[in-house]
């Protein structure tokens, strides 16, 4: 739930769909990425769990958020975490979809053939 962390992260997951090793492979790469638990914090426009020094950090993950959506990679949030740790669901950003239960989400992925990156 650090948002410089979490920028970290996304950027390198961002790196992963620009590589060239990845562009060169048959089929066109698809990314998913399920926001869970106290990660569903970062991608709200609510900012009370926050010190304002952060603010700069979420504006930055916001907009990264922003550009992977144009760039085609799915996102979803999982609703029962949200409510676990008290996000309203109509702050969460909009180029997110709501899911009601993320691992659900997550193992439908897999059963489709997609490999789960667990970033704890």
């Amino acid at each position: 739930a650090s948002p410089k962390m979490s920028n970290i992260i996304l950027g390198a997951v961002k790196g992963v769909y620009e590589d060239e090793a990845t562009a060169a492979l048959p089929e066109k790469t698809q990314l998913v990425i399920v926001f869970q638990g106290p990660a569903v914090m970062l991608i709200t426009n609510d900012r009370s769990n926050f010190p304002k020094k952060e603010f700069a950090e979420l504006d930055k993950l916001h907009e990264m958020i922003r550009q992977l959506k144009k760039d085609g990679v799915k996102m979803e949030v999982c609703l029962y975490a949200a409510n676990v740790v008290g996000v309203d669901p109509s702050t969460i950003l909009p180029e997110i979809d709501h899911v009601k239960n993320g691992f659900i989400s997550t193992i439908g992925y897999q059963a489709q053939g997609y490999s789960l990156v667990r970033v704890p």
